[in-house]
């Protein structure tokens, strides 16, 4: 405990300009020790005293003018003005549910609409490609072919009868303009 008295001069050997002597006896210890002191650095602090209470007030005479001009202040604070501005606030509020509940009602329908037509199509599209079917399945080419050939007497053009030539303009050729002669 003694060693823990001593000031950093006195522990390091060097002078610390920041240590202060009180009547040459007791150094002031720089550092973060705390010095056990036999008394302690506090005066107990008394428990504060109560202030008396007041005693009940008694109703004075005036209280009903008291009452009459709080609920005059009351009244005031609906004046025609504001009560202009909540009565417009309100009929927006009403007039925005309304509509939001209109155009709710438009979609709904519309979705509804969507749907049985996308139903009606699904099912169209079904009878159609069972339509198709049923013609595809029943054409014969091979009757058609012995019926151009025996019938109505058509051939397979021969290779004098086909005609080969270049389109100047583009690989499109109209089938009623003229051959070209080259």
């Amino acid at each position: 405990m003694a060693s823990s008295r001593r000031t950093l001069q006195q522990r390091t050997g060097r002078e610390n300009p920041g240590a202060r002597y009180y009547d040459d006896t007791e150094p002031v210890i720089i550092g973060n020790t705390v010095r056990q002191s036999a008394q302690p650095q506090w005066a107990p602090v008394e428990a504060p005293v109560p202030a008396p209470k007041r005693p009940a007030e008694h109703p004075k005479r005036n209280s009903k003018k008291r009452q009459q001009s709080r609920a005059l202040l009351h009244a005031k604070a609906f004046n025609l003005p504001s009560l202009l501005v909540i009565g417009i606030c309100m009929a927006a509020a009403v007039f925005s549910i309304l509509n939001y509940v209109g155009q709710k009602n438009e979609l709904d329908d519309h979705i509804r609409n969507v749907r049985s037509l996308t139903s009606q199509y699904q099912n169209d599209k079904q009878l159609n490609d069972a339509h198709l079917l049923e013609i595809e399945s029943s054409i014969s080419y091979t009757d058609i072919y012995e019926y151009a050939i025996n019938e109505l007497g058509m051939t397979f053009p021969g290779k004098d009868q086909v005609l080969w030539y270049k389109t100047t303009e583009s690989e499109y050729v109209s089938q009623y303009e003229a051959i070209p002669q080259k």
